[in-house]
Formats: C-alpha cells, structure tokens, sequence
C-alpha cells in the first residue's frame, strides 16, 4: 500500500553562544543550560494528503451453460499491456472484447460430465459450428457495435470468445466477436485471432487429457485468455 512521503525536519538543540570583544559579553542566541540535561525544540512532520484509489476488482464465473464472466470497469479481465498495432488494420484494436457486448456464454449440452461425448470427441466442432452466412453477416453488425475505425471484415475473425472446443454457445452473440487477426501487444508479445486459436487448441488438450476441468479453462478463456497465455509458457 502506498503511503504519503513524510518530510521530518529534525528537531535542533538551542545554542548557546557568546563573544567576548573588548570587555563585553555580546549574546548571539539565549540558551538555557542545566546540569545534566539540555532542552529541544520540538521538530515538524508535514504530509501532502494522498488519494489513494485501490485498483477495481474484476469478478464473476462461467457456469453450466448460461453466461460467463464479465467485469464492469472494461473488457473481461483487462490486460495488463497496452496495445500497439502493427503497419496493418489491426493498428489500436483491442486484445479483449468488450465486455457490455460479448461477456462470453456456454452451450448447455457440454458439461465435465459429458466432455467425453461432446468437446473430446473428434470433429464435434464442426457438428455445432454455425454457417458462414451466420457469422459473417453477424460480423459485420458486431464491427459497426465495436466502433473499429477499419470496417473491412476480411480484417477480422468472427471469434467465439469461449470456443466451441472449451464449450462455447455456438450462435449466441454474447459468446462472438469480431477479432482482429493480429495484434502486437506493447510488451512485444504477439495478439489476435491465430494467438488465441492456438491458446484454445492447447486448453483443449489440457482438459480432454484431465489436466484442467472444463470449467477452469472456460474461466481462463473468457476473464483474459492474454495473461493467461502467458501464463501458461506461451503454448
């Protein structure tokens, strides 16, 4: 917790101190001397009063096959990298989405007790993704909602925030935004759609393997798959 910075002025100890020229005592300062002790004068603490703002909590949870975490002070689980776009569409675009628009939801049908016969299942994906003429109709609405200055959606894929492989509500738009492909965060790190593809891939394995529930690889996805790829080594 940050503290004001206190500046002490040490307290001094008066002075006595006398001249003698030609004959007469000249007093410079009055001092008071007494056997075995000697008098202080009291120092000062001045403080600047400090606001201090503790920083805003991001909460929430992704449950059963309703909605999934959103925040209320910006894009769900805000990283902690400012952006930096490169020579291409992509310049100034978010790494999340936005949370009032795509919060991120599950599909009812895939829980932990039925991962072996949905997600873990080979070519379920496709058994439950929507057409093109959904997404990138849906696309094009979702740009002019995210405000993107670059409106041409061969920039962007029309990502499900929780994938389809973790769960995701395939049609839903809650769980689909537009995505740029690529992002290089200000740490130097690279973003987008093909980084949060292979990020989904991985947390895929991790569950159809045991190592992670369904659930906490729908949470990591959903608050901020970005510090959670990092995280995690970069897979």
């Amino acid at each position: 917790m940050w503290l004001p910075h206190a500046t002490l002025r040490n307290p001094g100890t008066p002075i006595a101190a006398a001249r003698i020229a030609g004959g007469r005592l000249v007093s410079l300062a009055t001092a008071l001397i007494l056997a075995g002790c000697s008098g202080t004068v009291p120092g000062t603490i001045s403080a600047a009063p400090a606001s201090v703002t503790p920083p805003a909590s991001s909460s929430g949870a992704v449950s059963g096959g309703t909605s999934a975490a959103t925040s209320s002070t910006g894009p769900v689980g805000s990283p902690s990298v400012s952006v930096q776009g490169l020579a291409g569409p992509a310049a100034g675009q978010p790494v999340e989405p936005n949370p009032s628009l795509t919060p991120g939801s599950t599909s009812s049908a895939v829980t932990q007790a039925t991962i072996r016969t949905t997600i873990c299942v080979s070519g379920y994906t496709r058994t439950v993704r929507p057409p093109a003429s959904y997404t990138s109709a849906l696309k094009v609405r979702q740009i002019a909602q995210y405000g993107y200055a670059d409106t041409n959606p061969h920039d962007y894929e029309e990502d499900h925030l929780i994938s389809l492989e973790l769960g995701g509500a395939p049609r839903d738009p809650a769980n689909l935004w537009p995505e740029p492909w690529t992002i290089v965060a200000s740490n130097g790190n690279p973003a987008g759609a093909r980084v949060k593809d292979r990020f989904e891939n991985y947390l895929h394995a991790q569950v159809c393997t045991g190592r992670l529930t369904l659930a906490t690889a729908q949470r990591q996805i959903a608050r901020d798959w970005f510090d959670a790829w990092i995280a995690a080594g970069r897979p």
